[in-house]
């Protein structure tokens, strides 16, 4: 979640509820005794607005995670009023489940990556499975945060019918599209799944957000050998015939 837009220092403050800048807005002279005509200031346009709001909320609810982070301080970073925060995102849980939606692309199409391709029309199992296990400890060591802030946005979404449905969709949607993935790359590798492939996502999921809860407070550890993950994986596949 470390994406950076830049926001106009001198926005209109009526117009979207955008806050003025300490700098005046008022015409200025280029040259002693020249009166410049004042030119009109740009204001971002909706997409460009909720981008800046997006990287914001990244940021914060990393930083605070998600019962901590308030939107005057998504609007506070992204340089914007709470009013501007609203006029696009309902509230924080809205804004959250925004941010769902990308993250999860991104883990599930992680599956599909160029260096899973087969090199050869000859399959090693061992192999293929401790270059998945080392990729998928390594996202977890380096990702484990936005996981943790996930587990806490679970938990406070119990309380939100409406919340909890969308999301409990979307971690369905998660596992449908990692499922498919999982086949595309077993299918390329000349293996074969000895479980369904959604069982398979899930399972994977499943590892991910368990190992990334261990992570919190052992920074730089390593929670669960190399070794270990591939035979879990190796569990799941054998060669195709």
């Amino acid at each position: 979640m470390n994406l950076h837009f830049s926001i106009p220092l001198v926005l209109t403050a009526v117009i979207d509820n955008v806050p003025m800048t300490a700098e005046s807005s008022s015409s200025t002279s280029t040259g002693a005794g020249a009166d410049v005509e004042p030119q009109p200031k740009r204001r971002p346009s909706r997409a460009n607005v909720q981008a800046d709001i997006r990287a914001a909320a990244r940021e914060v609810f990393l930083e605070r995670g998600y019962a901590n982070a308030s939107l005057e301080m998504i609007a506070g970073r992204a340089g914007y009023s709470k009013g501007a925060v609203y006029s696009n995102f309902a509230s924080k849980g809205a804004l959250f489940m925004d941010l769902t939606s990308s993250v999860f692309t991104e883990r599930a199409t992680g599956f599909t990556a160029p260096a899973l391709v087969p090199t050869s029309e000859s399959a090693d199992p061992e192999t293929d499975m401790r270059f998945l296990a080392l990729m998928i400890l390594k996202q977890i060591r380096d990702t484990y945060r936005t996981n943790v802030v996930f587990a806490e946005f679970r938990s406070e979404v119990d309380r939100d019918p409406q919340l909890l449905e969308d999301y409990t969709a979307a971690r369905a949607q998660l596992a449908e599209s990692l499922a498919a993935n999982i086949e595309e790359v077993v299918a390329a590798r000349h293996l074969r799944l000895r479980v369904p492939a959604l069982d398979a996502a899930v399972l994977v999921l499943a590892l991910i957000n368990g190992l990334s809860l261990e992570y919190v407070g052992r920074e730089g550890e390593h929670v669960l050998s190399v070794d270990t993950m591939t035979g879990v994986l190796l569990s799941l596949v054998t060669r195709a015939e």
